[in-house]
């Protein structure tokens, strides 16, 4: 099921889109991932609007809705980011370690013109 929150005039409205027609009323809690980040909607249905169907058997309805607040958890793409950075930091480490190495030779070829020593 999608879910699409936008406005009409005045009013605040929720759309759905799915293979099945809903039948919300009350308060609704709609939680869904993105890119790593949990979204939480929760509003309060007042009516529906309007429903339809397309060709290929999708179900819309459309619904009046107040009360309407999102959260947004971001702790899943935080880890996700810790993690990258983790590696970033290991891949900078493993290079200092190679430029240390080439510098070293190189203070060497300088010194005395020879690496084998």
């Amino acid at each position: 099921m999608e879910y699409i929150f936008g406005v009409d005039g005045d009013k605040e409205i929720l759309k759905t889109i799915g293979k099945e027609h809903t039948d919300f009323s009350g308060f609704l809690n709609v939680s869904r991932e993105k890119g790593g980040v949990t979204i939480i909607d929760r509003c309060k249905i007042v009516a529906l609007v309007r429903s339809d169907e397309d060709a290929e058997g999708n179900k819309y309805d459309w619904y009046e809705v107040s009360d309407h607040y999102r959260y947004e958890d971001r702790q899943g793409a935080s880890s996700i980011s810790d993690s990258a950075l983790a590696e970033l930091s290991q891949l900078i480490g493993m290079h200092d370690e190679a430029i240390a190495e080439l510098s070293d030779l190189v203070s060497q070829i300088i010194e005395g013109g020879n690496l084998n020593g």
